[in-house]
């Protein structure tokens, strides 16, 4: 028991953030860190349209989880995976789908969609860690960006050419 509690007492201390630490959103989106990440992350993955901070407080994790807005049917085009109909349903009623996990907004399962969250996350870690970035331009030291919603682009509509693949599959075969 005692065990645990020091556990959690670390686990704590590592996650609140430290006075100095402390940023505001503005001061986020000015960061030079962030900026160049934003710009590969837009680069690398192409069906990633734009990266905010929508979250509440900012300095409340070491973290700060970032939302990736995106077109799913260019993610679909690109893996051959399809959009869940939840996520469809929302889009063609005219909302944003926003889901922790990329596997709740395509048809896939959560390790088929491991490789590809896992990527963009090693691309936050590893522009964090760059020495090409001097240390004064960084974000504090023990913060660093993190995926935290995936959401579908405002006014996304279903193009005509979409086609869930597995979905038609299946339906032909039953």
């Amino acid at each position: 028991m005692i065990i645990l509690i020091y556990v959690l007492i670390d686990i704590f201390i590592n996650m609140a953030v430290k006075q100095e630490d402390f940023i505001t959103k503005d001061e986020l989106y000015n960061n030079y860190e962030y900026k160049i990440t934003k710009k590969i992350i837009l680069n690398e993955f192409p069906w990633i349209k734009d990266m905010t901070f929508d979250g509440g407080n900012i300095n409340e994790y070491n973290l700060i989880f970032v939302t990736l807005h995106m077109n799913p049917f260019e993610l679909s085009d690109l893996t051959g995976w399809g959009v869940y109909k939840w996520a469809l349903k929302d889009i063609e009623e005219g909302h944003t789908f926003a889901t922790s996990y990329l596997s709740s907004m395509m048809n896939i399962t959560y390790n088929e969609a491991l490789p590809t969250t896992e990527k963009i996350d090693e691309t936050f870690k590893s522009v964090h860690k760059s020495q090409a970035i001097p240390p004064e331009l960084r974000l504090p030291y023990d913060r660093r960006l993190s995926t935290g919603d995936f959401k579908t682009l405002k006014g996304l509509t279903i193009p005509p050419t979409y086609v869930n693949w597995r979905s038609f599959i299946k339906d032909k075969n039953t």
